[in-house]
Formats: structure tokens, sequence, C-alpha cells
């Protein structure tokens, strides 16, 4: 309100007078559960992914696995697994070990389709850094 001095006074009254807010017993409860429910969701995310991507290699050498050396060994082998990389998803950073595969006569190459080389972030936290209307997030 203004005086007739044209100076702003301090309103004395309230629009709300009654407290509603409530009272938590134990607030940090609550940000602990939602913590646990993040990790034990974001292990899951990362099981699932070594899991596609264990498959995705089985099959892979399951179609080289007539294709012999001329010394009568397999030709494309497992060898052990890549560094382990960071990926960001959208329940936070999840830490994968890419496995290798190789080739005797190091002519073929193993790819991963899920799990391109250069991949830091999934395409779900792509898309929601850059919003559009015609793209909607989707869950991998």
């Amino acid at each position: 309100m203004v005086n007739q001095d044209h100076q702003l006074q301090k309103k004395e009254e309230y629009a709300i007078s009654k407290d509603n807010v409530l009272v938590l017993k134990n607030p940090g409860i609550a940000s602990e559960m939602s913590g646990v429910l993040t990790q034990v969701l974001r292990d899951g995310a990362q099981q699932m992914l070594a899991r596609a991507i264990k498959a995705e290699v089985a099959e892979f050498l399951e179609c080289y696995w007539f294709d012999r050396d001329q010394a009568g060994r397999a030709r494309m082998v497992r060898n052990g697994h890549l560094p382990e990389r960071t990926i960001q998803k959208g329940l936070g950073e999840v830490g994968i070990k890419a496995p290798r595969v190789r080739d005797r006569a190091s002519k073929i190459r193993f790819t991963s389709a899920i799990l391109p080389p250069y991949l830091r972030r999934t395409k779900t936290i792509e898309l929601l850094s850059f919003p559009s209307k015609n793209r909607l997030p989707r869950v991998m």
C-alpha cells in the first residue's frame, strides 16, 4: 500500500492465515529410499546391457563357428574385455565392459551395434538434451 507521501508501507495482513505445512519426522529417509531405488535400477540397467552385449557377441561368434584356420582352430575367438567405460543413461552413469573379439586372419572386425566404440551417452539422454516437438524420448 502507498501512503499520502507516496511511500510504500508494509502490509500487515497475509492472504493465508493458516499454516498448512506438513512436518516430516525423518525427512532424510525419503531421499535415502529414492537413492536406493535409483541404485537398484542402475544396477539392473547395467546387468541388462551386459547381457545384451554378451548375447550379441555370442551370435557373432556363432556365425563364424565353422570357419577355421589352417591349423584347425576357430578363426573368430573371444579375447577378454576392453577397459571399462561409463555411459550416461537416464538413471545416471553406468559402467560397462565391452567384450573383445579377435580374428586370427585379421580381416573381420567386430563392432557392437548396442555399444558403438565412441558411445558416451544413450539416445534417451541426447533426446532429453535437445527436445523437439516431433521427437519423444524412448526407453532403451
